[in-house]
């Protein structure tokens, strides 16, 4: 015990001093950046001192008090934090190019083909080539259309999941199953095959995202560190290796399926043109249209979901909104949703309020809680755990013909 506090206090003699002598020995330079809006921030640390263990609440207080657009510094790294929809549109799509690039982060010696990612390559012909061929190919409306299908196909499957469980009267943790339902999704509409098949599998999948993203940000936020980043790297190298060779298992077989499968297809998928590219380039597109693609969506839908169980008024209002403009005998198709004014949301959530009731804890009254999990990222702390009941059964006057794809 006592070596580790000698470490640990040698550790932060090296990292203050590190920066004092930065302060003190560093050419003074003026800055011509026009910044947005800042906390005070106390020397060394900046505004370390306000993020909590909860990042995404912390980013969530500090964007009420100042504009939708305000700046951070982070010990060595400077941050701009984006809270408003027309700012995120204004700085994706009005002035992409000038926020293309990004500082070279310290964890990408690590990982084998961690610079070659959408992510965190630079901006250069590669990064510009990437780009185009997700517009054009993965996120295009021709794409979209084409794979309308697909997702219909894949939201059947989810339902009858559901259904499954409602029959045995057994709960379904609900994170997990849409997780499920999203790699799905995502696998199909890029390489036309399914990720997560069976119960373990699935699960397995689910961990493997929990990990990137747990370990993800534990290096990331070793950037605070400057000139010492690469303790971060040092201190979390093992994790990251293991996390890694999981991922590119997991890479391998997918792309070992849509080989078996490709004879198969009728069109070309997104896999079929990154295969003209090298295999470490494929890779890395393909692990961050993974990661970014699932965790995002079906946490997304996870909350609202669960926003909606503890607002049962709330709930029922949509209900009674779907029922009074389609009626009880059909599904509430992707077109649908724009007549309905209480919910712009992805489709998922709709069908999920329309088909069944969410009963929470022993008596199904209980309210979700909804604390965030510590991290950088907006986690539910507890799983979503409920009970199904059916409130309308869209395969007991309509059959549903399932592709069998694999």
């Amino acid at each position: 015990m006592a070596n580790v506090q000698y470490y640990f206090l040698c550790f932060l003699l090296c990292l203050v001093s590190t920066f004092l002598l930065k302060s003190f020995l560093g050419k003074p330079t003026k800055s011509h950046l026009s910044l947005p809006p800042s906390p005070l921030a106390l020397p060394l640390i900046g505004h370390l001192h306000l993020l909590a263990s909860y990042l995404p609440v912390s980013l969530h207080n500090l964007s009420t008090q100042y504009d939708p657009l305000f700046y951070l510094r982070l010990g060595a790294s400077q941050r701009i934090v984006v809270s408003s929809v027309s700012v995120a549109t204004e700085i994706f799509k009005t002035q992409d190019l000038t926020f293309s690039n990004h500082p070279e982060l310290g964890f990408t010696d690590e990982m084998p083909y961690a610079k070659y990612g959408f992510f965190s390559a630079p901006y250069d012909d590669y990064w510009r080539f990437v780009k185009k061929l997700c517009m054009t190919e993965l996120l295009s409306s021709r794409q979209f259309e084409r794979s309308r299908g697909v997702r219909e196909e894949e939201l059947i499957w989810f339902l009858r999941s559901v259904l499954e469980c409602v029959e045995k009267k057994e709960a379904i943790d609900v994170g997990a199953e849409l997780m499920k339902f999203s790699n799905n999704t995502l696998c199909r509409m890029a390489m036309s095959t399914r990720c997560s098949e069976k119960g373990d599998e699935a699960e397995g999948i689910r961990e493997l995202v929990k990990d990137i993203f747990d370990v993800g940000s534990k290096m990331y936020l070793g950037d605070v560190l400057g000139p010492l980043r690469k303790l971060a790297s040092w201190l979390y190298r093992k994790k990251a290796i293991d996390v890694f060779v999981r991922f590119d298992r997991l890479l391998e077989r997918m792309l070992k399926d849509h080989e078996d499968e490709g004879k198969k297809g009728e069109h070309e998928d997104l896999m079929d043109i990154l295969l003209k590219m090298t295999k470490t380039h494929l890779k890395a597109l393909a692990g961050d249209l993974f990661i970014g693609g699932t965790g995002t969506a079906s946490e997304a839908i996870l909350w609202t979901i669960a926003e909606l169980i503890n607002h049962p008024n709330a709930f029922n209002k949509l209900r009674e909104e779907i029922k009074s403009i389609f009626g009880n005998n059909r599904l509430v198709e992707e077109s649908d949703i724009s007549n309905l004014p209480c919910l712009q949301a992805v489709r998922t959530t709709v069908v999920m309020v329309q088909c069944f009731d969410w009963k929470f804890g022993g008596d199904g009254e209980a309210k979700v809680n909804m604390k965030v999990e510590k991290g950088a990222f907006l986690h539910m702390a507890h799983p979503l755990v409920c009970l199904p009941v059916v409130h309308f059964n869209p395969f007991a006057s309509y059959s549903f013909d399932i592709i069998h794809y694999y």
